[in-house]
């Protein structure tokens, strides 16, 4: 009972977050899953500390694998908030962590989408230099990765 009064709690904090002002344009909020493109694993939140990771995408995961993916403009840099804790995906590298939403004054909390082959999408942090990427399948590691664009730094919904 209270992992669904937490879960209500945050999905009504990203909505009051993203709910625009008065004669202002509205945001983009899209709900989705993000599956990397070589692995096949879903972004997932975890319920007890600030880590990411790549795990099975399965509907026993909730809306720890469910995001909001932010956009003010289309094209533009976006935030990924997870449904589920309300926290924001934070490129710190080398590593990406789940941490408290600071809007827009914080470029590690913004996403630029990137297109890559087949309809994929890279996500290039901009607080730190990198690309969202799942390093390995066995670890689930997510990170930011430097390295040349590949698979691995790819996501499809």
């Amino acid at each position: 009972m209270a992992a669904r009064i937490v879960a209500a709690v945050a999905a009504l904090a990203v909505l009051l977050i993203v709910a625009p002002a008065a004669g202002t344009e509205t945001e983009s909020v899209e709900e989705r899953r993000f599956v990397n493109a070589h692995f096949g694993t879903c972004l997932e939140a975890s319920s007890f500390q600030e880590t990411v990771e790549g795990a099975p995408c399965s509907a026993e995961a909730g809306d720890y694998q469910i995001w909001y993916a932010i956009q003010s403009e289309q094209g533009g840099p976006m935030q990924i908030i997870n449904k589920a804790t309300g926290y924001c995906l934070e490129g710190y590298l080398p590593t990406v962590l789940q941490l408290p939403c600071y809007g827009s004054s914080n470029p590690s909390q913004q996403w630029k989408p990137v297109p890559g082959d087949g309809g994929a999408v890279a996500y290039e942090n901009l607080g730190y230099p990198g690309r969202l990427s799942q390093g390995n399948p066995n670890w689930f590691t997510i990170g930011l990765s430097t390295a040349p664009l590949g698979p691995e730094g790819l996501w499809v919904k």
